[in-house]
């Protein structure tokens, strides 16, 4: 906390780690809704699930649009299980090669999904992905070759071999890194809108506290 003749300024990078790994596969779809406000977790869903999208991308839950639409797929709003579903798909999805990342979900079994239809409901996710899931590899595949990864602003991490790890883990540093990159920029940016007065209070990996 600050103290008493201070005062606090907090924030969070909106799903930022999802906008920077969109961004570098040129998820142009995603993008798009990011740009939007469309509601991600909504489309991916209806994408999986092969379910006709709401009029309304930005709000499903409680457009008066979307009541019909809601009533036909049982729809409960945010907390929706399939949408649920849908969203640790998206950020499940995001170091990995195969469709085999559902097995990795903490808790997928109350989803009411076995893992038969599961290893079907991720095939179905990747190839909505198309062509971002196509860059993705290729890029993991160029940092298993090349044993380098870079954050978009250039901080480099080497490995020391060429395995499938090597090609997750520099992924990772490329999407992750990029995030801790941003959020220091904010920093920086922050101190000098504030001047020197101000400290840092709390850091996070994407958000943080200044006094």
């Amino acid at each position: 906390l600050p103290d008493s003749d201070e005062i606090m300024v907090s924030w969070d990078h909106d799903n930022i780690e999802g906008k920077i790994h969109d961004l570098i596969v040129d998820d142009k779809d995603a993008i798009q809704a990011h740009q939007e406000g469309y509601d991600l977790h909504t489309i991916t869903c209806c994408n999986i699930f092969g379910m006709d999208y709401p009029q309304d991308k930005k709000n499903p839950h409680t457009s008066e649009v979307d009541a019909e639409w809601r009533s036909r797929y049982n729809w409960q709003g945010k907390d929706t299980k399939i949408r649920v579903l849908a969203k640790n798909f998206n950020h499940g999805a995001k170091y990995t090669e195969s469709y085999k990342f559902v097995h990795n979900i903490k808790g997928i079994e109350k989803y009411g999904v076995s893992y038969n239809n599961l290893e079907q409901l991720a095939k179905r996710y990747i190839v909505s992905k198309g062509n971002a899931w196509k860059r993705k590899l290729s890029i993991m595949e160029l940092i298993r070759k090349q044993r380098i990864s870079r954050t978009l602003y250039g901080a480099r991490r080497v490995f020391f071999d060429s395995s499938e790890e090597t090609a997750r883990e520099g992924f990772s540093h490329m999407i992750s890194g990029t995030v801790s990159d941003y959020n220091n920029y904010t920093l920086i940016l922050l101190e000098q809108m504030l001047g020197d007065s101000c400290r840092l209070l709390h850091n996070a990996h994407d958000g943080d506290k200044l006094a």
